[in-house]
């Protein structure tokens, strides 16, 4: 009998439910929706960072990392290469020796980060002829590769020449002229608009070092493989500790919508007090009655709770499909983005398509809170209703 009189109750006033359940929708699919726009932008980071730049490990040369941004990479070198390859043995990883200077075409110059690969390690790693949109990865001495990005910022493309510069370890400058023998499209835009890729042992004579500054390692370590890593006293670094300002960024952008959420949940929350203390006071006579009919307290408590929470139930239920079909849709097919990390002042890798990613435990945990919140909203209302005095309650109108 109480669960007819609760759907009975909820439908005697569709505008005033329907509005109700509108403002709960959208309290729980905006939050699901903002939940998956971070977790999208948390995975899509890590993922380009381990396929593009980081692999799973990055080893420096001792105390480079202490002051990464402010160091010269040259000035680091990896002495103890035997131990290192020992250690790495049965890993994939990638020797390699980066360091910054300049390319121009005469016209135009831009800075750039060069990176010296032996191609078959670095594809080992990273998989960089996939990535190749015209020409070659690195095949040769004379291979120049260039991101797509830094290509069209220099309207550059196969076959035409370039000049490059940089400081060498002895700190001269160094500088020779190339043509371009590929570009690739890794889908991380830093490196796309920096980065340029030649063969090691050019880039050692360029450099005017033996030695490398950079591995980049695939796979997990053991704990006996990392402590020996460790024991070279070099700077071994896995992706967790290079990406980790990016993913606090992304932690307090998590919040700030979570105390936006959890605002618009609030708001439902009242709008449903507000709707039961109004069903409430329209229907004292008809609460007065029951009472002097013989409702127990109880009865009439769970009659309004049971409105109030049924609606809200419903209200996030729906918010909860509507979020999970729209987050999951943007999961497979992406936002596609104009902008470019560096166009915001941030030092933040994404592609040109910005995907979702639905987190169902995540989800799930907002789905109850909006049932949680419903249900709080509508103890005050189910109290007032108790309190009434019966013979009063049928006398006023």
């Amino acid at each position: 009998m109480i669960f007819k009189m609760i759907f009975r109750n909820i439908f005697r006033h569709k505008k005033r439910t329907l509005l109700t359940l509108i403002t709960m929708i959208v309290g729980i699919y905006l939050a699901i929706l903002g939940e998956g726009l971070n977790s999208g932008l948390e995975k899509q980071i890590t993922d380009i960072y381990i396929k593009t730049d980081t692999s799973h490990y990055k080893i420096y040369g001792k105390n480079f990392y202490i002051e990464k941004d402010d160091n010269d990479q040259l000035e680091y070198p990896i002495e103890v290469m035997k131990e290192v390859e020992e250690i790495l043995k049965n890993k994939n990883y990638s020797k390699r020796l980066i360091f910054k200077g300049s390319i121009t075409d005469g016209k135009e110059e831009l800075t750039a980060q060069f990176i010296g690969v032996n191609p078959q390690e670095e594809n080992k790693v990273f998989d960089r002829d996939k990535y190749m949109i015209e020409g070659s990865f690195v095949t040769g001495e004379d291979s120049l590769v260039l991101g797509i990005e830094m290509a069209r910022l220099l309207d550059l493309g196969i076959g035409d020449e370039v000049t490059i510069m940089a400081r060498t370890a002895s700190q001269s400058i160094n500088a020779y002229d190339l043509s371009i023998t590929g570009i690739i499209k890794t889908g991380n835009t830093l490196m796309d608009s920096s980065s340029i890729f030649m063969d090691l042992g050019f880039s050692k004579s360029f450099a005017d070092t033996p030695d490398i500054n950079d591995i980049a390692v695939k796979s997990i370590l053991s704990e006996e493989e990392a402590e020996a890593l460790k024991e070279l006293k070099l700077d071994f670094v896995p992706w967790e500790e290079e990406i980790k300002d990016i993913l606090r960024i992304t932690s307090i952008r998590r919040k700030a919508f979570a105390i936006i959420s959890t605002t618009i949940l609030l708001m439902a929350g009242v709008t449903i007090a507000n709707t039961m203390l109004m069903a409430m006071l329209e229907r004292q006579k008809e609460i007065g009655i029951m009472m002097a009919n013989g409702m127990h307290n109880r009865e009439i408590l769970l009659l309004f709770l049971g409105e109030g929470t049924f609606v809200g139930t419903l209200g996030s239920f729906l918010g909860f499909f509507l979020g999970w079909m729209t987050t999951s849709y943007y999961e497979h097919n992406g936002i596609q983005i104009a902008i470019k990390s560096s166009d915001l002042g941030i030092n933040i890798p994404f592609s040109d398509r910005l995907y979702l990613y639905f987190d169902l435990d995540k989800s799930l945990t907002i789905l109850i809170v909006g049932v949680l919140f419903s249900a709080a909203a509508s103890v005050y209302p189910a109290i007032k209703s108790v309190k009434l005095d019966p013979s009063k309650a049928i006398k006023d109108r």
